[in-house]
């Protein structure tokens, strides 16, 4: 890091000395605020047991700080330092600009009585409601569309393509 970098608002990478990220990977608890060991507003430091993630970008203009784990089909985010969003690549999305390199994932959520309930890209939105129930909103566009619950203070947002198939979920603390 020059004198260049700290003018451009450009940091030192967290992850830098951490080891290589291993599968299994944790569990998502939306009524427990985690993801495995990491805890929503917890800091960059604690996503070390994570492992070394394949793209680590700091953004100086949102003060958000992105882990994407290409091999894990994850990437969790830090919005003024603390853990702040959570997002598993389940399918394949022509929005997503590392989409070749992803290797998507098979999340497990905990929420409410629902233990591990496995995220699969044959989920349609029927079996998405079959299971969490009505969404607090929908979304619907030509190409993809989306269900967002909001539960104790957690919004999880699953999106679809347009064959109706599950490409992702995002889980953040509802914005106050």
């Amino acid at each position: 890091m020059g004198w260049l970098d700290n003018l451009l608002g450009k940091r030192p990478d967290p992850t830098v000395q951490w080891g290589p990220h291993q599968p299994p990977y944790p569990l998502a608890d939306v009524e427990g605020r985690s993801f495995g060991a990491l805890k929503f507003g917890d800091p960059v430091e604690a996503a070390a047991f994570l492992g070394k993630p394949e793209i680590s970008e700091y953004k100086d203009y949102l003060n958000y700080q992105q882990l994407r784990y290409l091999k894990g089909g994850f990437e969790v985010g830090f919005e003024k330092e603390k853990f702040s969003y959570l997002v598993f690549f389940i399918g394949p999305d022509k929005y997503n600009l590392n989409n070749s390199a992803i290797e998507f994932s098979r999340p497990r959520l905990r929420w409410g009585k629902i233990e591990n309930q496995e995220l699969t890209p044959a989920m349609r939105p029927a079996d998405i409601q079959a299971i969490f129930g009505a969404p607090a909103e929908t979304d619907e566009e030509a190409d993809e569309s989306s269900l967002t619950y909001r539960h104790q203070g957690m919004t999880v947002e699953f999106d679809f393509d347009a064959e109706k198939k599950l490409k992702r979920c995002d889980i953040f603390p509802v914005k106050q």
